[in-house]
């Protein structure tokens, strides 16, 4: 599987070319990539560039957490039960920040980010419930009716 690298506002990431790894449908990555398509022109450029650049950080996690899942199925990711939530985490820090601000309230831009950050919120409680249990974690019913509530905000 090949991945680009690209250089988006300082940070260096991954991004998903045509062949796209077999996980990537149902990830955060593509919700949050799906998001910001679908509200491109509906917020405000540095909210949707957030959102660009957060998909990628995620990208980035996902695929280290997904290589470690397969290399080793039937155990953790990592012994430090909180590393997939920290990772989730620091890859949405940004996002949150500027998505919980307030200045967009009464805008249709302000009903989406407070939208994303309850949607993400959500996400992440749940992925600290699971630990590192990558496998179960995307076979939750749970979260896949979160990933497609944040795709469809």
């Amino acid at each position: 599987m090949s991945v680009g690298l690209m250089n988006m506002g300082g940070y260096a990431f991954s991004s998903p070319n045509q062949s796209n790894p077999v996980w990537y449908k149902d990830s955060l990555t593509n919700a949050l990539r799906a998001l910001a398509q679908k509200s491109k022109s509906t917020l405000p450029r540095d909210v949707y560039v957030t959102i660009e650049e957060a998909a990628g950080r995620t990208y980035i996690h996902e695929y280290y957490i997904r290589d470690l899942h397969a290399a080793n199925p039937d155990r953790p990711v990592h012994p430090d039960s909180s590393f997939v939530y920290t990772g989730y985490k620091a890859s949405l820090a940004i996002l949150l920040s500027m998505v919980s601000q307030p200045g967009l309230d009464g805008t249709p831009g302000g009903k989406i980010c407070r939208g994303i950050n309850a949607c993400l919120q959500d996400i992440l409680a749940l992925v600290r419930s699971k630990g590192n249990d990558v496998g179960r974690l995307f076979k939750d019913p749970e979260m896949n009716r979160l990933l497609a509530n944040l795709a469809n905000i």
